[in-house]
């Protein structure tokens, strides 16, 4: 981005931060929060189990590909926060190490949130999720974490994959129908590899020829950035490619057990709510502990045992987890779900 965009995106924030008072920082985070891609993980599997299945199923893949979009894009502009790149910005929320432009809070927020408007169907639906993410945006430029200009790609790209998901999603379906269940799980691992593959090969090249200036490393920690700026993660594609795969393949598996009823009486939906999420979290912190003896991540090994962790809390999610639900009696099976 040219620096006088970055000077001009400067300026906003510090007015922002010179007319907010300090009872702003609060509400301001709270609006973050509902950016947060943990949020959203806590929000996807509610739904799944205790809303509506296909619903649930559709967040995590819209999920899951706003996230690697948005970690594409952030590698290929390379642009710094505005903490980063300027002392006089003060850092109200917590830290990234990833680089700014688009705003993961700005492109996710307005695919989750325009996903539950466009499934409830309502005026008021789509009025509450554009006021939600117009604060998420807003909350990102005056908490000091991303450029005005970062929102407006974020809020531009993320439009624009809702559109394309919400348009072809019912042609993509229809040609993954076409397949046995062994070519499905097979064509959706060849999707997650070429999706891993593309984004560590674009994370090596740029690494290679641009630098992160010393500048913006020391002025993130004089803001309050605890730990090191490392914008070349190349978890962030294994996670979400991992469990789209998982959560898909692990869906598709529970259709053809007769599917699930994500309804019935609210005790039994607490009762799954809780139980589902005790057992995801058995699967991450128990497998995180096994792998880490024996792979670091950053081997060909510890990538591939990454894959499976979140490959195996996707299936979960999606299809093991409603089957002890109906094994249980709290939910109800049902054909053609």
């Amino acid at each position: 981005m040219p620096e006088s965009v970055l000077d001009w995106g400067i300026a906003v924030i510090l007015q922002l931060q010179a007319t907010l008072g300090a009872w702003a920082i609060g509400p301001l985070n709270f609006f973050t929060f509902l950016g947060y891609e943990e949020w959203f993980l806590l929000m996807m599997p509610f739904v799944f189990w205790c809303v509506e299945a296909r619903l649930g199923l559709r967040l995590a893949v819209y999920l899951a590909a706003a996230g690697i979009l948005t970690a594409m894009v952030k590698v290929a502009f390379h642009d710094p926060r505005p903490y980063w790149f300027d002392p006089r910005v003060r850092l109200l929320a917590e830290g990234d190490p990833y680089f700014g432009i688009p705003s993961g809070h700005a492109l996710v927020g307005a695919v989750v949130w325009g996903t539950l408007a466009a499934a409830v169907r309502k005026p008021w639906a789509w009025a509450a999720a554009g006021f939600i993410v117009l604060m998420i945006g807003f909350s990102r430029i005056a908490l000091g974490v991303h450029f005005p200009t970062d929102v407006f790609g974020g809020w531009a790209i993320g439009v624009g994959l809702l559109y394309f998901l919400l348009v072809f999603e019912a042609r993509i379906v229809t040609f993954y129908h076409r397949f046995a269940f062994s070519k499905q799980a097979l064509l959706l691992l060849l999707l997650s590899v070429i999706l891993i593959a593309a984004g560590i090969t674009l994370n090596n090249l740029v690494e290679a020829q641009v630098e992160v200036p010393e500048a913006w490393v020391s002025t993130a920690l004089a803001a309050g950035h605890g730990g090191e700026i490392d914008p070349y993660l190349d978890a962030v594609y294994i996670t979400n490619a991992a469990v789209l795969f998982g959560a898909v393949v692990g869906y598709t598996w529970l259709t053809r057990r007769g599917g699930f009823d994500a309804g019935g009486r609210w005790p039994h939906r607490a009762l799954r709510y809780v139980v589902g999420m005790v057992g995801a979290l058995v699967i991450w912190a128990g497998l995180d502990a096994v792998f880490a003896l024996i792979a670091d991540d950053a081997t060909l090994l510890g990538i591939v045992l990454r894959f499976v962790r979140y490959t195996l809390i996707g299936i979960w999610v999606g299809g093991v987890a409603p089957r002890v639900f109906i094994r249980l009696g709290w939910a109800n099976g049902r054909m053609g779900e």
